[in-house]
């Protein structure tokens, strides 16, 4: 290929990722993709409509998904995300909606929503912003999901029970209108839903596979994935044959609209968007925690990369689109795209055909779904919700992290008792202020000084390749090591952090030095830099040094522009530690052959019973004469020496040198 071709297909491909697989697509590949897309069009044709009614608009409009499939196809890095309604989406949506609104206000809303969402990711991908998905945490994501599930579910419910109650976000609503409408009971819808309820459940959980001897390319998978569509089929035709509708009262779908409307622009002139910030927010946010999840999961299962912000361009641009063509907001779902993975799926051209299923089926098939109970969409919604309910991970929480179990919780609570919006709002700032109160309580180690410490401390020691030698750290060093970057938000906790460990080892030592490791820290900011400056100044005022060692260039450029960098700053601790050691070594003997040339004389009765010492210091510095005392003592009486019970023995005036000046 020319370099200029190349150069195009390469920048060509990263704007639309299809290009890299489509011209590297094999034979091989095609079964598996038409299976999967079979398969995904079949769950998704009365999973869609049911989605549609869980958002308060018409059956068909959860069938309109077929043009953002097909546009995702083509800018999506992932290989087995299938996109569509989903059942949170759904409900935020429903609660958006004004009280007392007509259908045409609600598919107009609907259409404009899924515009400003679609634009909202578009930008952020076009931004290089698909990072923020990482500021939500995981237990956030699974106490919302596990309460609008909850909710969804009892939306539900009084539709298996034959009756309609009034729509609300609230989970303690639901229940209570339920119960309170529960004496309308049509007692054959009931039996029906209970009936549907269990043909599906056994269809994903028996193994059927075993007992009717299937071959292996079906898996047990698909078999519980198409039981929506068989519940269907044979609710259908249990209705329409024996006329349940007419005889027992058990309502159906009604009419429902072949084709698809022409495309048409949203009109958001129209919309009151003040109204909409919230919940177009909180859709956003859905969409990529849920979206971004499962693909993430999925590429590392598969080892297969994507790219975070390609897959918002993918989901911003079809959502913009499907809104031209009437869908409401697109998301990946968790379960179509784990069946479509199951079944074989190799690109994404399983939801091209997927699509084009559903498109056949919305030219064609609609009319038979006049005759669908209402109440088989309740239950397919109801099944398909069950599985959103992730208790396992509380339990895993309550082993492993109890701090992440209440953060859990709170999201649980807030979505079941201020609806979705709400709740969904409160979870993403617990998690935010989780990530800060994180951030905010830097890690500051007090390194080992001693074989003991090494041996408590042995993970620490081991994990850094530090090897502290006993003998190269002096006690009056502390030592310290940060592995956190500092920022003007826990740099307050880094001072005060500083301050009382050094108060806490004075209690035991004399400290002078604080020395500390930062090679784990990547950055600093320009408060962090003026505050570390501050304690600087203080410490020195207290006669304590303070020296940072073995920082990164970066750091260290930082440190030199701000004045706090000196020779030891990109030097190892270990080496550090050596140099202050030889020099203290140094020190100490200069001091004692100093020491060691002072004159000594021993005076009893005015009298110098002994000298020791070759010669004074200086002519201003007189012999250091000492006083007998019994017990074979000496105290010294000379005035700038101080008086000490125990001086040493005659035998032993070696230790002269270790009294101390009164300077």
């Amino acid at each position: 290929m020319p370099f200029g071709l190349q150069t195009m297909y390469h920048y060509s491909s990263r704007v639309v990722p299809m290009l890299n697989w489509i011209v590297k697509y094999k034979k091989s590949y095609l079964l598996g993709d038409c299976i999967a897309g079979l398969t995904i069009g079949t769950i998704l044709l009365p999973q869609g409509m049911s989605y549609a009614v869980v958002a308060g608009l018409p059956p068909i409009y959860g069938l309109y998904c077929t043009m953002p499939m097909i546009i995702y196809s083509l800018f999506g890095t992932s290989k087995h995300l299938s996109v569509g309604p989903v059942a949170l989406v759904s409900l935020l949506l429903a609660n958006s909606f004004p009280s007392g609104s007509t259908t045409v206000e609600k598919v107009f809303v609907a259409n404009a929503v899924t515009f400003l969402v679609g634009f909202i990711l578009l930008g952020l991908g076009l931004l290089r912003l698909g990072f923020i998905i990482h500021f939500v945490s995981h237990p956030v994501i699974s106490g919302f999901t596990s309460a609008a599930a909850i909710t969804i579910a009892l939306t539900q419910i009084s539709t298996c029970f034959g009756y309609e109650i009034e729509s609300s976000e609230f989970a303690w609503k639901l229940v209570y209108e339920t119960f309170r409408n529960i004496s309308q009971t049509n007692v054959a819808t009931l039996l029906f839903s209970l009936s549907c309820l269990l043909i599906m459940f056994g269809l994903r959980h028996l193994p059927l596979h075993q007992w009717l001897h299937l071959p292996e390319w079906i898996p047990q998978t698909l078999i519980g994935s198409i039981a929506p569509l068989f519940a269907s089929i044979l609710s259908i035709s249990l209705n329409y044959f024996l006329n349940l509708s007419v005889k027992f009262g058990i309502e159906e779908v009604g009419h429902i609209p072949s084709g698809i409307p022409a495309p048409a622009l949203p009109k958001l002139s129209n919309l009151a968007l003040s109204s909409y910030i919230g919940p177009t927010f909180a859709m956003v946010a859905l969409v990529i925690a849920e979206s971004m999840s499962i693909a993430s999961a999925l590429a590392l299962r598969y080892r297969y990369r994507i790219h975070a912000n390609q897959e918002l361009v993918a989901l911003g641009t079809s959502n913009i689109i499907g809104s031209i063509f009437h869908s409401y907001v697109m998301a990946g779902s968790f379960s179509r795209s784990a069946v479509n993975a199951h079944t074989g799926a190799n690109t994404q051209l399983a939801s091209i055909v997927a699509s084009l299923i559903i498109l056949l089926s919305i030219l064609v098939l609609m009319p038979l779904f006049t005759h669908l109970p209402k109440c088989v969409l309740s239950c397919i919604v109801i099944m398909a919700v069950s599985n959103l309910v992730d208790y396992q991970e509380a339990v895993y929480l309550w082993r492993v992290d109890r701090l992440d179990l209440i953060v859990l919780l709170i999201a649980f609570v807030s979505t079941l008792g201020s609806g979705s919006l709400y709740g969904l709002l409160s979870s993403v700032a617990v998690s935010l202020m989780m990530m800060l109160y994180a951030t905010y309580r830097p890690k500051i180690q007090i390194l080992p000084k001693s074989v003991t410490q090494r041996k408590v401390m042995n993970d620490l020691v081991s994990s850094t390749n530090l090897s502290l030698n006993e003998t190269c750290v002096e006690p009056s060093i502390l030592c310290l090591r940060i592995s956190e970057n500092l920022y003007f938000g826990n740099a307050g906790s880094f001072q005060s952090k500083i301050f009382r460990l050094l108060d806490k080892e004075r209690r035991v030592r004399c400290i002078d030095m604080i020395l500390i490791d930062i090679g784990g820290m990547s950055t600093i900011d320009s408060s962090a830099l003026r505050l570390v400056r501050s304690v600087k100044e203080h410490l020195e005022s207290q006669h304590v040094e303070l020296v940072f060692c073995q920082a990164s260039s970066n750091i260290h450029l930082k440190f030199c522009l701000a004045g706090l960098s000196s020779h030891s700053t990109l030097r190892s601790l270990e080496d550090v530690l050596t140099e202050i050691h030889c020099s203290k070594q140094t020190s100490d003997r200069n001091e004692r052959k100093q020491m060691e040339m002072l004159q000594v004389q021993v005076v009893t009765n005015g009298q110098v019973m002994e000298s020791y010492g070759s010669r004074q210091v200086s002519s201003s510095f007189h012999p250091l004469q000492f006083l007998y005392h019994d017990e074979n003592k000496v105290v010294p009486i000379h005035s700038n020496m101080k008086r000490s019970t125990s001086a040493p023995s005659f035998s032993n005036l070696s230790h002269i040198p270790f009294w101390r000046r009164c300077d």
